[in-house]
């Protein structure tokens, strides 16, 4: 029978319960769950369609193994469940329970335990959903309740160690040292240390000026001290490098160089500061930094 499946549309081709049972016998699923919604808003009008359907969903869930082996079995599956929920053709308890926890065991498969949760909860008493929902509860950060909770969400790690493995921002006493003079010496602008290259500047700006080696590197550099003006912006106005003996193999070196290009390059003056003795502190990097920089 054909008729006009909503106001504007052409009306479907004819279609009876004996094309349906052909396509059930011969196991043709996907083309099965494609007829289930284009005609999804005739069948239940139909009786002789509506029986026929209601057969296929059973011999879905009858003959499941197969239905899984289809090429397109997780189309299907999806298909299948947006027509229950999406209300165009209700499915029976049991034929959406089933869906759904195939659903749920194909994402947790998948490692997709956000997805996976998303299906199980509709079913929780399914012992598999139950799993799944109680993974997700071990994973999921946990929700920190606040005077803002409606506006704004805030959530904090689980499973923490109670052992603290952080380490300092700074490799060297040198370079604390050295940042806490330069702080010292701009009192009225912020100063950073070990600033990723590639947050300083503007790649494509100067990629097509690099060398391979160099556009390689711009990702992986580190600037040791940088100071930023924050009424503007935070753009970084002075670079400093702080060197030591360990600049002096051949491998640092070349990185060295890079660095000194690429910042050159961007416009930008790169001052490398490195100890000659061992009595130089934040004194006297106070001192350098003063003559040096701000003149």
């Amino acid at each position: 029978m054909g008729r006009d499946n909503s106001k504007g549309q052409k009306p479907l081709p004819p279609l009876n319960s004996e094309q349906v049972y052909q396509l059930l016998a011969q196991k043709k699923w996907t083309e099965l769950v494609e007829l289930f919604h284009i005609y999804c808003k005739v069948i239940p009008s139909d009786y002789a369609l509506e029986s026929a359907f209601k057969v296929v969903e059973s011999e879905i869930i009858r003959n499941f193994d197969e239905f899984q082996q289809d090429e397109k079995f997780e189309r299907n599956l999806s298909n299948l469940y947006l027509l229950h929920h999406g209300k165009l053709y209700s499915l029976s308890d049991t034929t959406i329970n089933k869906l759904t926890v195939e659903l749920a065991k194909l994402y947790d498969k998948k490692g997709d335990i956000e997805q996976a949760y998303q299906y199980a909860s509709k079913f929780p008493q399914d012992i598999f959903c139950a799993s799944i929902i109680e993974k997700h509860v071990q994973t999921s950060p946990k929700v920190i309740a606040h005077s803002q909770s409606q506006k704004i969400r805030v959530t904090e790690n689980k499973n923490i160690s109670p052992k603290n493995h952080t380490i300092s921002l700074f490799k060297s006493t040198q370079e604390h040292d050295f940042f806490m003079a330069v702080r010292d010496v701009f009192p009225m602008f912020m100063v950073y240390p070990n600033v990723a290259l590639s947050t300083l500047i503007d790649f494509d700006k100067i990629q097509s000026v690099l060398s391979t080696d160099e556009r390689n590197y711009f990702f992986t550099a580190v600037v040791d001290c940088v100071v930023f003006d924050q009424h503007k912006e935070y753009t970084p106005i002075y670079f400093f490098e702080l060197d030591s003996t360990t600049h002096d193999n051949e491998s640092q070196q070349k990185r060295d160089k890079m660095k000194d290009n690429i910042l050159a390059t961007a416009g930008q003056r790169l001052y490398r500061i490195r100890k000659l003795a061992h009595s130089q502190g934040q004194k006297e990097f106070i001192k350098l930094v003063s003559e040096v920089v701000v003149q």
